[in-house]
C-alpha cells in the first residue's frame, strides 16, 4: 500500500503564521442550517454581484444565491456542506474574480489569510509546493497513518511527512498536479479528524469550528440579502 513509504520520523517544521487579516473578518453570527456565507472582497457592484452569482449556480446542489454588496457577503443554500462542496463554491467565487477571502457555516468558518510583510511572502514563496496542514489531536503515529492514508488517495500527493510535535503534516504536491486545500481538508475529514489551519503558496487557509473557545460570533443582526436570479 503506497501509505506505508508515510514517514513517522518527527521533521523540523516551522508552520507559516501570517497575520491575522481577512476583509470583514467575522461573520456578524453564524448562518443557519442549510446556508453558507462567503466573503467576497473584489465583489464591489451588481455586475460582479450577478457574475459571482452566476458561477455559484453551477455548482451542484446549489438552490438559490442572495448577495448584500454593502458587506460584500453572498449566502447561498445548499444541502451538503462537506469541504469538498465548500471549496467548489470558494473556486466559483475565484473564477468570478470576487476574491473569497471567508466562507461561514452553521458549524465552522473558514478563512484566508494573506502575507502582510515581505517575510511572510517570503516563508510562503519557500513552500513551493508543499502544503503544512495542521490536525487536531494529532497524538499518535496510528493516528498518522490513517490520516496520511486518506491523503495519498488524492491525486497530486506525492509524500507525506509528519510532525508530531506540532500536530502537523507535510504534503508534498507534485508541480503539475495542484492539489486544493479543501480537498485536504476533506480527506483530514474523513479519516475522522480535524483540521487547523493549511498553508501553502496560497496563502493560510485558518479553520475555526462551532464549540471552540476560539470560535466566538458577536450577535448583530445577519446582513440583508438580495436574491440574484440565475
Amino acid at each position: 500500500m503506497r501509505s506505508r513509504i508515510l514517514s513517522l520520523t518527527a521533521t523540523t517544521l516551522t508552520l507559516v503564521l501570517l497575520s491575522t487579516s481577512a476583509f470583514g473578518q467575522q461573520p456578524a453570527s453564524p448562518p443557519p442550517a442549510g446556508q453558507v456565507q462567503i466573503t467576497a472582497k473584489d465583489m464591489c457592484c451588481k455586475g460582479c454581484a450577478q457574475k459571482v452569482a452566476g458561477q455559484l449556480y453551477t455548482i451542484k446542489g446549489v438552490k438559490s444565491v442572495g448577495v448584500d454588496l454593502p458587506t460584500r457577503t453572498v449566502t447561498v443554500s445548499l444541502g451538503q456542506q462537506d469541504p469538498a462542496t465548500l471549496g467548489a463554491l470558494w473556486h466559483a467565487a475565484q473564477r468570478a474574480n470576487g476574491g473569497p477571502t471567508q466562507i461561514a457555516t452553521e458549524t465552522a468558518s473558514y478563512t484566508l489569510v494573506l502575507p502582510k510583510t515581505s517575510e511572510e511572502a517570503e516563508q510562503i514563496r519557500k513552500l513551493g509546493t508543499t502544503q503544512q496542514v495542521v490536525v487536531g489531536k494529532l497524538d499518535s503515529q496510528q493516528t498518522a497513518q490513517q490520516i496520511a492514508s486518506r491523503l495519498y488517495e488524492l491525486k497530486g500527493v506525492a509524500k507525506v511527512r509528519v510532525d508530531l510535535q506540532h500536530s502537523a503534516l507535510v504534503l508534498e504536491t507534485k508541480p503539475n498536479t495542484p492539489v486544493s486545500a479543501w480537498l485536504v481538508i476533506d480527506a483530514v475529514a474523513k479519516a475522522g479528524h480535524q483540521v487547523s489551519a493549511v498553508s501553502g503558496n496560497f496563502g493560510t487557509l485558518s479553520i475555526e469550528y462551532a464549540g471552540d473557545p476560539a470560535h466566538e460570533y458577536n450577535q448583530a443582526s445577519q446582513p440583508r440579502n438580495g436574491a440574484v436570479q440565475r
